[in-house]
């Protein structure tokens, strides 16, 4: 029975540390806000990216749309995504314990305020009431990896196989 535990330990231990590293896929569905037009009309597009980090980022980092599962919009073409892990250290507005998605359009873009949080913990995010563009939302979700994948089918066989063991077979 100890070589039963021993074993499950060492699973429970192995499977924690891949799962400490899932890659992350970040969704955004939003709307930017345009610059108000000549007849004084303030347009509304719908902008929409997605991306995987194999590990979360703690700095400010750069997406290009060539890395993108899938970037979006009605406005013009998409260039990429820039992220401001602290929207005050990076020069935005802001308030403490805020990041920054500057949506890419070669010449600028909008800008998108979220929680901190949304850099590494997989959840809903509503965009803060910094942001000036039509209200978005940020989904983080984790993605296990290939290795994940196999300890738990390893854990499986193994646990099959003390039951085997065990019954005496």
């Amino acid at each position: 029975m100890s070589n039963l535990k021993k074993s499950l330990g060492l699973m429970l231990l192995l499977g924690n540390a891949c799962i400490a590293q899932a890659a992350l896929r970040y969704d955004f569905v939003g709307q930017a806000t345009l610059d108000i037009d000549k007849n004084g009309v303030r347009d509304v597009v719908p902008v929409t990216f997605s991306y995987l980090l194999e590990t979360p980022l703690l700095a400010d980092y750069s997406v290009p749309v060539d890395n993108m599962l899938s970037c979006s919009t009605a406005y013009r073409a998409c260039v990429g995504v820039d992220v401001h892990v602290d929207a005050m250290a990076s020069g935005h507005s802001g308030v403490p314990g805020e990041m920054v998605f500057l949506f890419d359009w070669g010449s600028g873009g909008p800008i998108f305020y979220f929680d901190q949080l949304a850099l590494w913990k997989p959840g809903v995010y509503d965009t803060t009431l910094q942001t000036f563009n039509a209200p978005s939302t940020l989904t983080v979700s984790s993605v296990p990896e290939p290795a994940t994948w196999g300890f738990m089918g390893l854990g499986l066989l193994m646990l099959g196989g003390y039951r085997r063991v065990l019954k005496g077979e």
